[in-house]
C-alpha cells in the first residue's frame, strides 16, 4: 500500500495528534476525495491583494496567496469574465496544491440564459511513484456564496 503524507489542513483540523507525525495508507477512492476536499477549501477562500512574484518570489508562494481572487464583480454571462476566473482558478491550484500539474478549468453552460457558474476541473495528480488524472465538477452555490465540488466523469485531462 502507498503511504502518503495527509494534506496540510487534514493535519491541521485533525482531532487525531498522530496523524501530524505520520504517513496513511491513502489511495483510490480515498486520495481522489482527500484532494477534492482541498481543492473545495482553496476555491472557497478568497485572496485579498496577490504578492507580487517578481518582487517577493518566497511571499508569492506563501498563505497570503491561499484561495482564488475575488470575482464578485465579475458578470458569468461575460464570456472574457468566465476566462478570467477560470484562469484565475486555475493559477490558484498550481500556486497552491504542488501534487496537480497540467491543471485545465472548462466552464460549463447549463444553458445560454444561466448565470450559474459551474466548471470542470482537469487536473494530473503526481506524487512520488503514483500518477491519475482528476476530474471535478465545480458548481458556484450563489446562495451560500460558496463552491460545491463533486466527481465528474472520467475524461482525461
Amino acid at each position: 500500500m502507498d503511504l502518503f503524507t495527509p494534506s496540510v489542513w487534514d493535519r491541521l483540523l485533525s482531532d487525531e495528534p498522530s496523524l501530524v507525525k505520520r504517513s496513511v495508507g491513502q489511495h483510490g477512492a480515498g486520495l481522489r476525495r482527500s484532494v477534492l476536499l482541498d481543492l473545495e477549501r482553496l476555491m472557497n477562500a478568497r485572496v485579498a491583494a496577490t504578492v507580487d512574484a517578481a518582487a517577493f518570489p518566497e511571499a508569492s508562494r506563501s498563505v497570503l496567496n491561499f484561495g482564488i481572487k475575488d470575482f464578485s464583480n465579475l458578470s458569468p454571462s461575460n464570456p472574457g469574465d468566465v476566462s478570467r476566473i477560470c484562469e484565475s482558478i486555475v493559477q490558484s491550484i498550481l500556486r497552491n496544491d504542488a501534487r496537480l500539474q497540467q491543471v485545465t478549468v472548462e466552464p460549463v453552460y447549463e444553458s445560454v440564459a444561466s448565470t450559474a457558474l459551474s466548471f470542470v476541473v482537469r487536473a494530473w495528480l503526481v506524487l512520488r511513484d503514483h500518477s491519475e488524472p482528476l476530474n471535478f465538477q465545480a458548481a458556484f452555490d450563489s446562495k451560500r456564496k460558496a463552491f460545491a465540488l463533486s466527481a465528474a466523469s472520467a475524461v482525461s485531462p
